[in-house]
């Protein structure tokens, strides 16, 4: 994110580059998105597949590992984690046979 907003902040002072460092810049913008864009899809599906189970683990250290670190991507990221699939995992979570899942 920060070196996009880099490449954006230099493209916006496009008067003092050359038409060749311009067209170098934005590709590395275009480069940057579509990275960004990757790794983005990749965590989803990494944190999708590895969190739906580890919150139903056996153990209750497992599971509450798993809430509290599903609270610090909730308050880093909340437009992405703050909708139903992931709420259901806290609610569900908030149910918990462990009284220190529940607390957490």
């Amino acid at each position: 994110k920060n070196m996009q907003d880099t490449v954006e902040r230099q493209l916006a002072a496009r008067h003092s580059l050359s038409e060749r460092q311009a067209a170098q810049l934005q590709r590395d913008l275009d480069e940057a998105i579509a990275t960004a864009e990757e790794i983005g899809k990749v965590r989803t599906t990494l944190l999708e597949t590895t969190f739906y189970s580890r919150s139903r683990d056996i153990s209750e250290v497992i599971r509450l590992h798993t809430l509290g670190e599903l609270e610090r991507l909730m308050k880093n990221d909340p437009e992405t984690y703050l909708i139903g699939k992931w709420m259901i995992r806290v609610f569900l979570m908030m149910h918990d046979p462990t009284v220190d899942v529940r607390l957490k």
